[in-house]
């Protein structure tokens, strides 16, 4: 069953298909717990899908709002959170995977899934969230350590004044 989802999400959905996958994912057994918990996983790793295909996804979510509301708050707060720990660690190999995720909750807020007030407070955690001292004790290779605070651009200031345009 998880490969037949996965199939229809990441392989067979397109503009062409969107009804079709939406009427087959209605018909899964909605009550099994294995077949929601898959279906979860799916629809909150955007990056695993074709850019493109990331705002048909979030019609998938929208469409699904009508018959399982529950569902789709969970997967809200999924991607609210991984965007949250994509901040919080800023591992470079991880960031495409912010990036599809940004836009895939800019495409959420398209679809009146979000309100605004959610959106901006994501909005200023992306702006101001490097700007913040490190959370960790840096101490460059001198040995003196840095106050980052007083550092006009730190280097990893540049990645997440990326991802607001994205999502705007």
């Amino acid at each position: 069953m998880e490969l037949f989802i996965r199939h229809l999400v990441y392989d067979a959905l397109s503009k062409r298909t969107i009804d079709k996958v939406l009427k087959l994912i209605r018909k899964l057994d909605w009550n099994d717990a294995s077949v929601r918990l898959t279906l979860h996983k799916v629809f909150t790793k955007p990056w695993k899908l074709n850019y493109g295909n990331v705002g048909l996804m979030a019609m998938l979510t929208n469409d699904l709002n009508r018959y399982h509301p529950e569902f789709v708050v969970s997967v809200v707060d999924q991607v609210l959170e991984d965007i949250r720990r994509g901040l919080e660690q800023n591992v470079y190999g991880t960031n495409q995977r912010r990036v599809a995720t940004v836009k895939y909750l800019g495409e959420l807020y398209n679809y009146r899934l979000l309100g605004s007030g959610i959106v901006f407070d994501m909005l200023w955690s992306l702006v101001t969230f490097a700007h913040r001292k490190h959370p960790l004790n840096y101490i460059p290779r001198g040995g003196l350590a840095f106050d980052f605070s007083r550092r006009p651009s730190p280097p990893w200031t540049t990645l997440f004044n990326r991802h607001a345009p994205r999502f705007l």
